[in-house]
């Protein structure tokens, strides 16, 4: 959804609705935006100077790094920008430079969204992962696993069991 900035006139505000399809992109072999991602907002001109300020919300697909499980979890932030026809001296390099005096939504909340993706996920912050043996996923209980012995004990253990 490309917005036309010139007509928007001091105090003006504009208000936007759209969605952002990243369903394409491929994150360690995971698809983890399945569905679209909802974008709402507003853009407003206040002393010569337009600022976004909006939000995006979706249901991310991922895979817990210790058990494998696929699960889903919320994505919902807000994002606050300032836009701009050019980047002048001292700048901040947050600002997004308009084109034709235009701002493409899509293109605006793309990077922050992919940015925000997590690089680690854990189904939760108790998951007790995989059984490194034999593969069973700890959630769901004990495996059958022995439990390990460490060898240096051994001359110890000989000992109290006679």
């Amino acid at each position: 959804m490309i917005v036309e900035l010139r007509a928007l006139t001091e105090g003006e505000s504009l208000s936007f609705a759209d969605s952002l399809d990243l369903s394409h992109l491929d994150f360690s072999g995971q698809v983890i935006f399945p569905e679209p991602i909802r974008l709402s907002g507003a853009i407003e001109r206040r002393a010569d100077v337009i600022r976004l300020k909006g939000r995006y919300e979706t249901m991310m697909s991922l895979r817990c790094d210790r058990c494998g499980v696929l699960f889903q979890k919320e994505l919902s932030e807000p994002l606050a920008l300032v836009l701009a026809e050019q980047r002048e001296a001292g700048d901040r390099e947050d600002i997004y430079i308009l084109t034709n005096g235009g701002c493409n939504i899509s293109e605006v909340f793309e990077p922050d969204i992919i940015l925000s993706a997590p690089s680690k996920t854990l189904c939760s912050e108790s998951c007790e992962g995989l059984c490194p043996r034999c593969g069973h996923e700890l959630n769901q209980g004990p495996c059958a696993c022995a439990p390990e012995t460490d060898p240096r004990w051994d001359a110890l253990r000989t000992l109290i069991d006679n």
